[in-house]
């Protein structure tokens, strides 16, 4: 089913779900003049409604829509990700984002040789670290410690050699070399023409040295950027001190569940720009608003649905999207319809049939 977002103000028009911080070129790192300079700046204000509030996370091991959504968009590069267009504007096409280039394929199709752009670092406080290709081998290895728990996906990486090996029975990852700090080589079990796209999921984003020790289980309050934002309170983490110890970003505060999993107190997550990001090595992201400001929980679809009437938030961060109703009103009022984005989203549903067993075996049955 596909829904749209609603965003009722010009401030930052919507900029929206995201897409105000995340639409742009083509990867190239080429920025053609701005057209779009009166957007930029200012606040954007985000609601989350209580029954995605419950999952929220920003650990790039997780496999949340949301998350992955705020990972591309503002708080974490990948060697590859999207330029956040509809797929008929190449939205759907991969393109280099740490990596300064397409891969190197062997012609076997075992071994890819990726290359990182210079000039990248990480948002306080490692805002003088570069990001290197060592970083990425961290956020793998991550992602074979928790990554293959629950609904996580560290399956996806598989394919890489030693990769299910780590950490029981290996000390490393046999199929991750980096012969320098710019090239990241990865030798895989089996050809998988995809890799590309699986190197622009947030679980193999870079992680500094230190900064995810001791955090397997709540990374996400600790989250070090690469992007364009970072979490507020991000540059008094202290990484040296011992990890029970260390004070999460007081910018990222989930929501309080109670004994039912029901949102018991709201949250808050706030993102602010990072000063080390780099516009001229991102293609991807404009980062149009100053500061993000997101409400997680406190109220359901159709309380979040009035706020955006009332202007008192742009839009709600859903993957349900608005209400209908709200959405019809918007198009048919020629005063509103500017303020409405429609962000469609494919989804495939299927039903496995046993076709030797009735009445799946008779083809009338099947077509009906």
């Amino acid at each position: 089913m596909k829904r749209p977002h609603v965003g009722p103000s010009l401030l930052a028009t919507i900029l929206l779900l995201l897409a105000a911080a995340c639409t742009s070129g083509d990867g190239s790192g080429e920025r053609a003049t701005d057209p779009d300079s009166a957007l930029r700046g200012g606040t954007l204000r985000v609601g989350v409604p209580e029954d995605d509030a419950v999952a929220f996370d920003l650990d790039p091991a997780n496999y949340l829509s949301q998350t992955w959504a705020l990972s591309r968009c503002c708080l974490l590069r990948t060697l590859y990700s999207y330029n956040g267009k509809p797929a008929e504007e190449g939205g759907a096409e991969v393109r280099p984002d740490l990596a300064q280039g397409m891969p190197e394929v062997s012609s076997d199709g075992l071994t890819w040789t990726f290359r990182l752009k210079e000039g990248l670092r990480y948002a306080p406080p490692f805002e003088d670290t570069p990001i290197v290709a060592l970083d990425i081998v961290r956020g793998l290895k991550r992602e074979a410690r928790v990554g293959m728990k629950g609904d996580n996906y560290g399956y996806y990486y598989s394919v890489i050699r030693g990769f299910d090996d780590y950490p029981e029975e290996a000390t490393s990852i046999v199929g991750l070399e980096t012969p320098n700090d710019r090239t990241l080589v990865v030798r895989l079990e089996e050809i998988t023409a995809d890799l590309a796209y699986r190197f622009a999921l947030p679980a193999t984003a870079p992680i500094p040295e230190e900064a995810s020790e001791g955090h397997d289980d709540d990374y996400g309050r600790f989250l070090v950027a690469s992007g364009p934002y970072m979490v507020e309170g991000s540059e008094d983490l202290d990484f040296s001190a011992p990890p029970e110890e260390q004070e999460p970003a007081s910018g990222f505060v989930p929501a309080t569940l109670d004994d039912d999993g029901a949102v018991e107190e709201p949250g808050l997550l706030v993102l602010v720009r990072n000063p080390s990001w780099d516009p001229e090595t991102d293609g991807l992201r404009p980062a149009y608003p100053d500061r993000i400001e997101m409400a997680i929980g406190g109220g359901d679809d159709e309380l979040f649905a009035e706020r955006v009437d009332a202007a008192e938030i742009d839009l709600v961060f859903a993957p349900r999207g608005s209400p209908f109703e709200q959405v019809a009103r918007y198009q048919e009022d020629p005063a509103l319809e500017d303020r409405l984005h429609v962000h469609a989203m494919d989804e495939g549903w299927a039903i496995t049939m046993n076709l030797a067993m009735p009445p799946f075996d008779d083809v009338h049955v099947r077509r009906a």
